[in-house]
């Protein structure tokens, strides 16, 4: 009975030690690729998660918030010692307004799933949605004058 107490308790204690060492020296973070997203248009991001440690990460959990309406970006990988993995998102945008993204929740835990530890990365940037705009082709403005300049009374 000593022996299954023992076992048990080194168990813990190395489960916990393992999930302290899943997310050390794990980086993130999200570059945005759209200058200026429109309303029904995709706003593209790439999301990056890199290994510093000379050991491997399993099971990472990536999750990618945002205050984005129908944003859901969320990875399970594994990183190899001194690795790093990204990927692209697209997301289309569909109402206008001003959105935070860029924050990362990294979490990390033990292969027996009895701890985990949760880290924040990345760096929280705005963004502004424009709303949508169309073309016009049959538009033609007046020659002669520079656009703005004096006063003109026919109708465009």
């Amino acid at each position: 009975m000593q022996r299954l107490a023992y076992a048990l308790l080194t168990l813990i204690v190395f489960s916990y030690i393992i999930s302290w060492w899943s997310i050390r020296k794990v980086k993130g973070e999200v570059n945005l690729l759209t200058s200026s997203p429109q309303v029904g248009h995709y706003l593209e991001e790439k999301v990056t998660a890199e290994n510093r440690d000379w050991l491997p990460k399993l099971l990472l959990e990536i999750n990618h918030k945002t205050s984005l309406p129908g944003h859901h970006n969320r990875r399970l990988i594994n990183l190899l010692p001194r690795q790093s993995f990204s990927w692209t998102y697209r997301s289309l945008c569909q109402r206008r307004g001003r959105y935070s993204i860029g924050d990362l929740e990294l979490t990390g835990g033990d292969p027996l799933g009895l701890f985990s530890r949760k880290l924040q990365a990345g760096e929280l940037q705005q963004v502004l949605v424009y709303p949508a705009t169309l073309e016009l082709s049959d538009f033609i403005l007046p020659w002669g004058k520079e656009q703005g300049e004096g006063y003109e009374k026919r109708r465009f």
